[in-house]
């Protein structure tokens, strides 16, 4: 279940580390973890650079997102939003970010889709024929979904993931949805009131075409 934390959490302990956007625009999400009462917990922070600081709303979208899903049924990754002291630089920052707990059960490996693809693909199979013959259709079905209601502009092949364990493979519940919506509007209302609602693409999708309204539709 999702928590909101409103009180401050003091997490200047968390050390963080630069995922740079595929996107190329300007800026880095920063990303921690940590091990707390057995469990590993990962945090992710909206965009950051050394001149503006923390800015834009990415762990907002990614509680819509998350909310959107869970109306659907769609298994997905859930994130608490926390407001929190953290410090980047030797410099403190006081700013809302996502946690989420690992999704992983003990003793599974994390494989990105892409890679799981390329290991395991018949000579000349396209990612479509991959996903059939391996009877993920309905899984894929569900991100294309959801990715066409938030304008999700990032599905590349790392941001749909696998689970291994002993030979035995999982879907993990789609995760990493902050790229979307009007997640580009950074402080600014003039950019939202002209933001295209209907805003197709192109899109970053390792699977399915760079048309969001086109992938639902997508025939095997």
């Amino acid at each position: 279940m999702q928590v909101v934390y409103h009180n401050i959490t003091d997490l200047t302990h968390l050390k963080w580390t630069l995922s740079r956007h595929s996107s190329g625009t300007a800026g880095s999400f920063l990303k921690s973890y940590e091990q707390a009462d057995g469990i590993k917990y990962y945090y992710k922070l909206s965009n950051f650079d050394t001149v503006r600081g923390i800015f834009g709303h990415e762990c907002i979208n990614e509680i819509v997102a998350q909310n959107i899903a869970a109306a659907l049924k769609i298994p997905h990754l859930e994130y608490d939003l926390i407001y929190a002291d953290v410090e980047i630089d030797h410099k403190q920052y006081r700013t809302w970010l996502t946690r989420s707990a690992d999704f992983k059960m003990a003793g599974e490996h994390k494989l990105a889709f892409e890679t799981y693809y390329e290991i395991n693909k018949n000579p000349d199979e396209d990612v479509w024929a991959f996903i059939v013959r391996n009877r993920l259709e309905q899984y894929f079905y569900h991100i294309f979904i959801l990715d066409y209601l938030i304008c999700n502009r990032d599905r590349h092949g790392a941001n749909i993931e696998v689970l291994e364990k002993k030979g035995m493979y999982r879907m993990a519940p789609v995760f990493d949805n902050g790229l979307s919506l009007m997640f580009s509007c950074y402080h600014d209302g003039m950019a939202m009131e002209c933001f295209d609602r209907r805003k197709d693409g192109p899109v970053n999708n390792f699977v399915g075409t760079m048309s969001l309204s086109e992938n639902p539709g997508k025939k095997g």
